[in-house]
């Protein structure tokens, strides 16, 4: 959001949101359903109520839920915009530009603006089954970097936020804690469908499956699986930065 020209100023969770807001007017608002302390839809609701009179301001929300029932709340709650994530960073940024447009204008969101961005996103290609790497999201992410230098710098910042969450989601499992893993494990999850880290966003899933379930011995060998995993797909993304400049050369 930043190279794309945006100033973002960033909430721990939901109840940071709101005093955030409450400070001051934004453009506009991105938000997850799923935060800590208080959902996104709930901050929402909420902030719907606290600027009754005012200019409203426009609300994207994003949920790993891809479910129309998801996206039906999140619209009755108040959204502008939804999307399901993975989100492709070029889909991203459009639905960012138009929504902050009409913030930054204090106008009323046009409905189809709100289709543009929360029905038309287009489907993720399938990979392989084993794959590691979405490359598809990883030209995406050069593209608007202006290079490979953005990708290398973001990825590894990935990777380094990785290790320490899975560290995270290993000890709360192991405590029995599934609840505050599955916290852990969205923010992982949704980090690495960014960055196209698929085969990690997938095991991801897989795993807050069994924490829901409470499957408590898979869920813990799931859990310590999850460090080799990281590990094969900071490899799998250098061999394909080296095959990548090579070619270019």
């Amino acid at each position: 959001l930043h190279r794309a020209g945006h100033r973002v100023r960033l909430a721990g969770n939901g109840e940071e949101l709101l005093d955030l807001l409450e400070a001051r007017r934004f453009d506009l608002v991105v938000a997850d359903i799923q935060m800590p302390e208080m959902s996104g839809i709930e901050a929402l609701k909420l902030h719907r109520v606290l600027e009754a009179g005012l200019p409203p301001t426009p609300w994207l929300v994003l949920s790993a839920n891809a479910t129309r029932e998801a996206s039906e709340e999140a619209y009755a709650a108040g959204a502008d915009a939804y999307l399901s994530k993975p989100v492709e960073t070029a889909v991203l940024l459009q639905a960012v530009d138009r929504l902050a447009a009409v913030g930054a204008t204090a106008e009323s969101l046009p409905t189809q603006v709100q289709e543009a961005v929360g029905d038309d996103q287009p489907a993720t290609e399938a990979g392989q089954p084993d794959a590691l790497l979405e490359d598809r999201v990883l030209l995406h992410i050069e593209q608007l970097g202006g290079g490979d230098g953005f990708l290398v710098e973001l990825f590894a910042g990935f990777i380094s936020d990785a290790r320490g969450l899975q560290e995270k989601v290993v000890a709360e499992v192991e405590a029995g804690h599934f609840r505050q893993a599955r916290d852990e494990l969205h923010a992982l999850r949704g980090s690495a469908g960014s960055v196209g880290a698929q085969g990690l966003f997938a095991a991801c899933g897989q795993l807050s499956g069994l924490c829901k379930e409470q499957r408590h011995g898979d869920a813990r060998a799931a859990a310590a699986a999850l460090a080799s995993l990281i590990d094969r797909t900071a490899e799998a993304f250098s061999t394909r930065n080296e095959q990548t400049r090579d070619a270019r050369a």
